[in-house]
């Protein structure tokens, strides 16, 4: 059947090939003494069949590609579709895997802090600062659990311990510094990776004399009535920490970024606090006698009712800082820059405060930071027998171009 099928149509083709010529023109076309113009016009027919054959062979071509290429494009977004859940799906097989052996990590680490051995806590503390690396997930955590550790192996003594208590004596004579264990923790805490969640250090009522916290990233860090005597805070980061009542005679602070840091009753005497940054830190109460302040940046610090006998504010930059009722017997304030706040007229509140006037005039405050002997009155800071204090106010930064006055040309300063 299919033969005989297939010679139909070949007759059929070759009847339109021959007869064709006669059924589009056969008026104009002889059948028989056929002249040289009908034979152009049969090559015309024919060679316009054989194209219009070619066109719908090549039409069915372009159509059987297309076809293929739709199916092939199809099947790749399908390969491609399964690869990515098979990697999605390797991806959480791993992370699911990794996850199982931080785990592992973290309670073995864990286990390593209760060790009595000091070799196996270290162990345990690096191990922790490991994960906390490269685990961003674990990172607040872990920075709990060694804060909780500090907290247990180094909590503050009591008010009578911390005034009569000496340092350890080590062999050499050098005074022995908080536990090694303590201290990695306290370094591992201070040089922790920055991650975008906001992580508070609880190191409250511990007593870290000694510690060297130098360069230590403890913003907002609470440190309230903690014992830091001898401490080194040199470079420490401690912006918006609270430092309430904390006892930080003889503390190392040079340089150190205390920007807004609560210090309300904090001991401070002999501390070094120069090139410090303590823009409207809260000083409150707090006892900064022979406390050293020099070059530090004090805009709008409070020291109302501080106690600053003695203390060193050379070339402090002092602009707006709240000095009421502070005691500031003996203290050097040779070159402060700025205007601070030293007088309330009455006693009334800081919003009525006088600020020191640059130049003349009799307020009881300017007559105070020229240096009047004995003079204090109410709700004024209480001077007597400092040094002079030649208050200036802070310079203006100098343009980039100024005019010259005999040219009119431009000059740089």
């Amino acid at each position: 059947m299919g033969m005989v099928r297939g010679d139909h149509r070949h007759r059929r083709l070759l009847a339109v090939d021959v007869e064709g010529p006669w059924w589009l023109d056969g008026g104009h076309l002889r059948r028989t003494d056929l002249q040289p113009a009908d034979g152009a016009i049969i090559t015309g027919f024919r060679t316009m069949l054989a194209a219009l054959l070619a066109g719908v062979v090549a039409a069915l071509g372009l159509w059987y590609t297309h076809r293929n290429h739709v199916l092939a494009r199809r099947q790749f977004e399908e390969t491609l579709a399964q690869f990515e859940h098979m990697r999605h799906k390797d991806r959480q097989e791993v992370e699911i895997a990794r996850d199982g052996q931080a785990t592992k990590r973290y309670v073995e680490a864990v286990q390593l802090l209760a060790s009595e051995k000091l070799t196996a806590r270290l162990g345990g503390i690096y191990a922790l600062e490991r994960i906390m690396r490269d685990s961003e997930k674990d990172h607040g955590t872990i920075v709990e659990v060694l804060a909780a550790f500090i907290r247990q192996n180094a909590p503050a003594l009591p008010d009578e311990a911390a005034v009569s208590s000496e340092y350890p004596v080590r062999v050499d004579g050098t005074r022995q510094h908080v536990r090694e264990d303590t201290q990695a923790a306290l370094s591992v805490l201070g040089r922790r990776p920055r991650r975008t969640q906001h992580d508070v250090i609880d190191l409250s009522r511990t007593c870290l004399r000694r510690a060297d916290l130098s360069r230590a990233q403890l913003r907002g860090a609470n440190l309230a009535h903690s014992q830091l005597e001898h401490a080194d805070l040199s470079g420490a980061q401690l912006s918006d920490a609270d430092l309430c009542e904390a006892r930080l005679e003889h503390a190392r602070l040079t340089g150190a970024g205390l920007e807004r840091a609560r210090l309300e009753r904090a001991r401070l005497e002999h501390a070094d606090l120069s090139v410090a940054n303590l823009e409207r830190a809260r000083l409150r109460e707090a006892h900064c006698a022979h406390a050293t302040f020099a070059h530090a940046q004090l805009a709008r610090a409070d020291f109302g009712k501080a106690h600053g006998e003695h203390a060193d504010f050379t070339d402090a930059d002092v602009e707006g800082a709240n000095f009421v009722q502070a005691h500031l017997d003996g203290a050097h304030l040779g070159g402060a820059v700025g205007n601070p706040v030293l007088w309330l007229p009455g006693g009334g509140d800081r919003e009525h405060a006088g600020h020191v006037p640059e130049q003349g005039g009799e307020s009881p405050a300017l007559s105070a930071a020229l240096g009047c002997v004995g003079r204090s009155g109410r709700g004024g800071a209480r001077f007597s027998g400092f040094g002079p204090w030649p208050l200036r106010p802070r310079a203006p930064r100098p343009p980039f171009c100024q005019p010259s006055t005999r040219t009119g040309k431009e000059s740089r300063p």
